[in-house]
């Protein structure tokens, strides 16, 4: 998926399942001890969806599924 395509967050707790939007808003960020980026523990990709009235829903990647593709992945 990339920033431009439609899709559906599918999943998870703080965003109501079967929301729709555009993805604005990419950023990977890594866990771990010391900070981000030493020995990270876990990476996640985090987005931004903006949604058909407006409003931005914020989740996790791995919660969202493309609906329609706009972009070509390079």
């Amino acid at each position: 998926m990339n920033t431009g395509d439609r899709v559906e967050i599918y999943k998870g707790r703080k965003n109501t399942p079967g929301t729709q939007g555009e993805l604005f808003w990419m950023r990977r960020e890594s866990y771990g001890f010391y900070g981000s980026g030493v020995n990270p523990l876990r990476e996640v990709t985090r987005v931004g969806v903006r949604l058909d009235d407006s409003t931005v829903a914020w989740d996790y990647l791995s919660n969202c599924r493309a609906v329609e593709k706009v972009s070509e992945t390079v």
